[in-house]
């Protein structure tokens, strides 16, 4: 994973986490993480506003959170991005000759997929 992609990830993860993890398609582990954060936000948060229009309503209840309440979800929040980043941070013994990249127009690919997104050159299992 590049850098580029890899601060993408963790930018979304700081937006809501597990949004990161779905960007690098690791779906379980961010649902998990949003889960996570739902839950926390659901158990020690402020009683949800019903009536009153609803930016007013989100700015009562966030200034309403209790402090253990910001700093369980700053946890969930912080241990998201660290994941994410750490999950594909490139490892020592990795070579930078061995990146996998399109047989047909030659650009670098996600091992994961069957095929090109650059020229949609199917790529055979190996």
């Amino acid at each position: 994973m590049g850098r580029i992609r890899r601060l993408v990830a963790v930018l979304l993860s700081l937006l809501f986490p597990g949004l990161g993890h779905v960007y690098v398609r690791r779906f379980q582990r961010g649902l998990g993480f949003a889960v996570t954060a739902v839950g926390v936000v659901l158990l020690l948060g402020p009683p949800l506003p019903t009536s009153g229009p609803v930016v007013e309503s989100a700015l009562a209840a966030w200034e309403a959170a209790s402090f253990e309440a910001n700093v369980a979800l700053s946890a969930v929040e912080f241990a998201a991005m660290l994941d994410v980043y750490l999950l594909e941070r490139p490892t020592a013994d990795a070579d930078a000759d061995t990146v996998a990249s399109c047989p047909n127009c030659g650009r670098e690919l996600d091992e994961t997929l069957s095929f090109c997104p650059w020229c949609a050159h199917e790529l055979r299992a190996e």
